[in-house]
């Protein structure tokens, strides 16, 4: 199974450059785990994040639908 180490996003709405976990070709840093939560204040670019990986993929962009579907039946 492909597992996302890292990940870099660069002039992407708000984001001008973004990374996380471990990128290709660099020794330092630790990958992101199976199970990444990512957490900020209101406006920051965390569901900017998930669109730039839908952009990518639109299996990512389905699992951020779903997600944001569950959140507001939750509430």
């Amino acid at each position: 199974m492909a597992v996302i180490e890292g990940f870099r996003v660069q002039n992407f709405r708000s984001l001008r450059d973004v990374s996380l976990g471990k990128l290709s070709g660099e020794s330092c840093g630790e990958s992101l785990t199976p199970f990444t939560v990512v957490i900020g204040k209101n406006g920051v670019g965390k569901s900017t994040l998930f669109d730039a990986f839908g952009n990518v993929s639109p299996s990512f962009g389905k699992l951020r639908d779903g997600l944001c579907r569950l959140v507001a039946e939750a509430v």
